[in-house]
């Protein structure tokens, strides 16, 4: 595709970004609203428990700002620190910093309280220090990676001179058993991630966003497709081209060594 065509395809994207901005910061949804309570919605997005502390990042994810006044800890008002502000913003985050003795492999209740009277619940069901993230740490999670997926293809490889001797119905049958088990993963992976978006703040649309997710990923498989398709095409028929080429190219030059024969020919014989 050339510049135009890209030019033409991400104009109506920019176009409509722009509107949405308007929509959301220009006041228009906040003039309709006027005179109705408002709606609060928080969202503890990550909890870390560092000694005698618990910090907490939370999301706004309702249309209206929220004010947190108190916050309390199993059932007590607990002094805490909260930035930037107390007030988090439509679409905005904050960090609850709260010095609290917490007691490992024990579960803790906390619950915030709005301005409004309004309360957010969050519950800790097992109290353990959140791991810091440092190059022991990262190297772990790339040897897990390297044992869970890397790994257990490396060894299935192995089978391949064992399924060339299979008779084909064996073979088929082989071939049905990993089809049931990558359904079977694809369908655990989507309920995960359906699990998780029913937690991420309701302004991100969780659910929409893993729908969309999986229409891009077929996409672009269905792309990749089309394209190796398409370069075992161009290769298909890349010696059919040399050969045509080659003959072609043989066919001129015996025709120009017959015509440069029969003048030299001719040239002899002339008295």
């Amino acid at each position: 595709m050339n510049r135009q065509t890209w030019l033409w395809f991400l104009l109506p994207l920019a176009l409509l970004a722009l509107l949405s901005l308007v929509v959301v910061k220009g006041g228009t949804l906040s003039r309709l609203a006027r005179g109705l309570p408002p709606v609060e919605e928080l969202t503890v997005d990550r909890v870390r428990l560092t000694p005698d502390h618990i910090i907490l990042d939370v999301v706004n994810g309702g249309p209206d700002p929220v004010t947190v006044a108190q916050v309390m800890v199993d059932e007590a008002f607990w002094t805490h620190t909260m930035t930037p502000g107390r007030t988090v913003a439509r679409l905005g985050r904050a960090r609850i910093e709260i010095p609290y003795p917490w007691v490992a492999g024990e579960p803790h209740h906390i619950k915030l309280v709005t301005a409004t009277g309004i309360t957010f619940d969050h519950e800790i069901p097992v109290a353990a220090e959140t791991p810091k993230a440092d190059a022991g740490y990262f190297l772990t999670f790339t040897l897990i990676g390297l044992y869970v997926g890397v790994l257990p293809v490396a060894i299935g490889l192995l089978w391949l001179p064992f399924l060339k001797r299979l008779d084909r119905r064996w073979v088929n049958f082989a071939l049905a058993l990993t089809a049931g088990l990558l359904i079977f993963l694809a369908v655990e992976a989507l309920h995960e991630a359906l699990e998780t978006a029913s937690r991420v703040a309701g302004a991100f649309q969780g659910t929409g966003l893993v729908a969309l997710g999986v229409l891009v990923t077929r996409l672009v498989l269905q792309a990749l497709e089309e394209q190796g398709a398409g370069s075992r095409e161009r290769i298909t028929r890349l010696p059919s081209a040399c050969g045509s080429r080659f003959s072609s190219r043989w066919a001129s030059d015996s025709t120009t060594w017959a015509r440069d024969w029969r003048s030299a020919r001719r040239t002899r014989r002339a008295p």
